[in-house]
């Protein structure tokens, strides 16, 4: 299992790819919408398995409606000799997917089109060793990259641990495995629809994350207080509390991945993407950490996450934009 885990996080730069993809095939107007469409595509196999898991492998003892006054060793063996049947039933799909998609790359994946679609597309990119010490001085990057992984990398942790955050208050492991898959999907179709916003009306994407972390915000302290029963808890409430704060911050994922890319080029868009996707995983490894903390509780996980979203929103207003690869492609044009 650990090899395995160690395994999946060496393919973690993969998912710096869909930059790279939509520079190197899409003309300047379309790069966020193309950004968009490959970065929902991973979201969608994360809203699947938040239903295959709880579906594959279920809570046996909830739903049994078994006390521990009553569950014997004998049953707890049992139990637990099925979920491990259970798990690698999973394991093993999840592998044969995971084949499948290899072999299709194997058939047929170009790395680039016959002619470049952008002046900016067939500039040479710096080599590694040269892209990561330009972006070590670049300031700006850092700004971005902090608040990309301190607000994203704390909320995909939290989406994570939503089915313990919200068993206290009746809601199973299979009743929260969807409602994370329709807050992902419904996030997957914002994501397109703002990203097509942000490439018809370029240069304005410091303003589209603005308007996502402000509304997210007020989802996560609408969430919030639901939860500690400061207003009428309801259900309806919850979910569409969850559903509308992972529309909003997911959106907001291809904006970032773009606003970095403009604001390094001319380092390439892997290098730029790693490092975010680095510090993204540096942030959720911490949240994940602080769970690992005896009799610690939950109710630190929600003001958590919005901390870590609310205090984003100060430092967007000090970004200062630069779009140093669309100016490239812009001149080519005049």
């Amino acid at each position: 299992m650990n090899v395995g885990q160690m395994l999946n996080g060496l393919a973690g730069p993969v998912s710096a790819i869909p930059p790279v993809l939509s520079c190197g095939w899409f003309p300047a107007r379309q790069r966020v919408t193309a950004t968009s469409i490959t970065t929902s595509a991973a979201f969608v196999g994360i809203a699947a398995s938040m239903v295959l898991g709880p579906y594959m492998v279920p809570d046996r003892i909830s739903n049994q409606n078994i006390t521990a006054s009553n569950y014997s060793s004998s049953n707890t063996t049992e139990r637990i000799s099925q979920e491990r049947h259970d798990i690698m039933i999973y394991m093993y799909v999840e592998a044969a997917w995971a084949v499948f998609v290899l072999l299709l790359i194997l058939v047929y994946f170009p790395a680039k089109p016959p002619k470049p679609p952008t002046l900016s597309a067939s500039v040479e990119r710096m080599d590694f060793m040269t892209g990561a010490k330009t972006l070590i001085r670049n300031a700006r990057f850092w700004v971005i990259c902090a608040t990309y992984g301190i607000s994203l990398g704390v909320f995909n942790c939290w989406q994570s641990v939503l089915d313990v955050i919200l068993k206290p208050h009746k809601i199973d492991e299979s009743e929260a495995g969807w409602l994370g898959f329709y807050s992902i999907l419904a996030g997957c179709v914002g994501s397109v629809i703002l990203a097509r916003f942000a490439d018809v009306f370029s240069r304005h994407m410091k303003m589209f994350l603005l308007l996502l972390y402000i509304s997210g915000t007020g989802c996560f302290v609408w969430f919030t207080l639901l939860i500690n029963g400061t207003i009428p808890e309801s259900t309806y409430s919850l979910y569409a509390a969850i559903i509308l704060a992972t529309l909003l911050l997911n959106a907001s994922v291809p904006l970032y991945f773009e606003m970095a890319c403009e604001a390094t080029y001319p380092v390439a868009e892997g290098i730029t993407n790693f490092v975010l996707t680095l510090v993204n995983n540096i942030g959720g490894l911490v949240f994940l950490l602080i769970n690992m903390v005896p009799n610690i509780g939950t109710a630190w996980e929600n003001w958590t996450c919005l901390g870590a979203i609310a205090s984003c929103i100060p430092v967007l207003f000090l970004i200062k934009e630069n779009y140093n690869r669309l100016e490239v492609d812009e001149i080519k044009k005049i």
